[in-house]
């Protein structure tokens, strides 16, 4: 019987001092996940690394922002059918329009809570802002 290992992977829920998101409009190209859609900042994780240095790694490559450890928050792991996606929350009081480089994707783009619910996001993604919502509103 052979086995196909789970690849691993990271997104970070980054937010803004007026509580705004900012997400990251997909390139349009076939092979990779979520074509042309918005999604959350992060990607697959390199042999030997941890999570936590992967979504450092991944924001320095996306945005190019050196964010601290201790500046991101472990907030929840997915397991899904082919893959673990580790999950961390980033606030920050950056805007994407004056300090933010965008090295991947279409454009960044900062969203509230309402906004966001009316934009078609990966079903994964709608399930990990869900999460975050209840955690959120049952810590306060």
């Amino acid at each position: 019987m052979i086995f196909k290992m789970k690849k691993e992977g990271t997104v970070v829920i980054i937010l803004n001092s007026e509580n705004k998101f900012l997400l990251q409009l997909r390139d349009n190209k076939p092979g990779i996940e979520f074509p042309g859609k918005w999604s959350l900042f992060g990607g697959g994780m390199e042999t030997g690394e941890t999570p936590t240095e992967c979504i450092i790694r991944e924001i320095k490559e996306e945005i190019n922002l050196q964010v601290a450890q201790e500046e991101i928050i472990y907030f929840k792991e997915y397991k899904l059918e082919n893959e673990i996606i580790h999950t961390f929350v980033f606030k920050t009081n950056l805007s994407p329009s004056k300090e933010i480089q965008l090295n991947e994707g279409q454009k960044a783009e900062l969203f509230s809570r309402q906004q966001l619910e009316k934009l078609n996001l990966p079903e994964t993604i709608n399930k990990i802002f869900e999460d975050y919502f209840k955690s959120f509103i049952n810590s306060k």
